[in-house]
């Protein structure tokens, strides 16, 4: 009974809580990655609407992974992100 009321009042304070930005926390890593002298492999794609709306809506980024993961090599995605 005590765990119910404990799961009520966690679910009541995360319904006052704001959407997480993922795709904005995906921009800051990447902005860390880079001040901190990491290369390009540990960077996220993110696509160039998620960029632009990254402050406003909440998009799913549980698929992104770091361009070293998915086998993209920095110069190739570096043309295709400027298109």
């Amino acid at each position: 009974m005590a765990l119910r009321g404990f799961e009520g009042k966690r679910l009541a304070i995360e319904a006052d809580e704001p959407q997480v930005l993922n795709a904005l926390s995906a921009l800051c890593h990447n902005e860390l990655s880079k001040a901190m002298g990491y290369g390009d492999e540990q960077i996220y794609p993110v696509s160039w609407v998620k960029r632009r709306l990254a402050q406003f809506v909440s998009f799913d980024m549980t698929d992104a992974k770091p361009k070293a993961l998915l086998g993209v090599s920095p110069e190739s995605s570096l043309t295709s992100e400027s298109r």
